[in-house]
């Protein structure tokens, strides 16, 4: 047994956490359940790596406390967030269970305390556990699906919507927090993290909604995705241009004086539309119904 190993009985109180876990949800005896796992317990200091790309599993990793990061380097080399765990949730079972090196690496996000199981008991084991563990491989395919669906938008404001209203459904509440910080965020995302902060004020600006730190609000909307930024402003510049047409002189609206075209001083010189707060917040009350 390695440094920082030791065996389930020799830490009783730290299993009551894992027990509470949704593996073993509406087991009658959970504890034996687990024991029958042959669990095996582990520290882990912030950084330190629970799994390295490449490395057999015949164990699976159960979250007692702590978080840590599914990382997958990308071309470059660089480590992309993959996934945020917490408490009770599970990481290399399809490794285990599939007799597959693991692809992705884990790592401590602070000071982790983890349980490995062995596998093959899960199948041999309580049927309750098993449909849990099925339960569980099922959650996590939607999961990943749903990251397939927010990368495969086409700009960043979108991907950022879509992951947003996603979590907004999930909590079924306007008022919500997500499992990244912002560095979390943009490697799950796969965007620079500046281009995502740049993005996230734009939206906030724009009225779309409002956040701080990891917390986020959707104002005035039910649960469905909230419209892409794109959209918001080719809408309130397209009302700008119908106002314009309607009049022959400018003078209502200084700040597009010399423009003939009925295109914004501040579109031309920036290549960004200038949408005065105003018809931005008539905009914002015309989608938020």
């Amino acid at each position: 047994m390695s440094k920082g190993e030791k065996t389930a009985g020799s830490a009783p109180s730290s299993l009551a956490a894992a027990l509470r876990a949704p593996l073993f949800a509406g087991v009658e005896d959970a504890e034996a359940a687990l024991a029958a796992l042959r669990p095996i317990g582990r520290e882990y200091a912030r950084g330190e790596i629970l799994l390295r790309a490449g490395q057999a599993c015949a164990r699976f990793g159960l979250i007692e406390a702590g978080t840590a990061d599914v990382v997958r380097e990308d071309a470059g080399g660089n480590p992309v967030t993959v996934a945020r765990l917490t408490a009770g949730d599970l990481f290399a079972e399809a490794f285990a269970f599939g007799g597959l090196p693991a692809s992705v690496s884990v790592a401590a996000a602070e000071h982790t305390r983890v349980l490995w199981l062995e596998a093959e008991r899960i199948i041999s084991g309580d049927p309750r556990v098993a449909a849990n563990a099925l339960r569980v491989f099922a959650r996590k395919n939607v999961f990943l699906t749903e990251r397939i669906e927010h990368l495969s938008r086409r700009s960043l404001s979108d991907k950022v919507l879509s992951y947003l209203s996603a979590e907004r459904r999930r909590a079924r509440k306007d008022r919500f927090r997500i499992p990244f910080d912002r560095a979390g965020l943009a490697d799950y995302l796969g965007c620079d993290r500046s281009a995502l902060s740049a993005v996230l004020s734009r939206l906030k600006r724009a009225g779309v909604l409002d956040y701080h730190k990891n917390a986020f609000y959707f104002p005035e909307r039910g649960y469905g995705p909230a419209p892409p930024l794109f959209s918001f402003i080719v809408s309130a510049k397209n009302r700008f241009d119908q106002r314009i047409k309607r009049t022959r002189s400018g003078s209502k609206y200084p700040f597009m004086a010399g423009c003939s075209s009925g295109t914004p001083i501040a579109m031309m010189d920036t290549g960004t539309p200038f949408v005065p707060s105003a018809l931005r917040t008539a905009s914002v009350r015309g989608w938020a119904g």
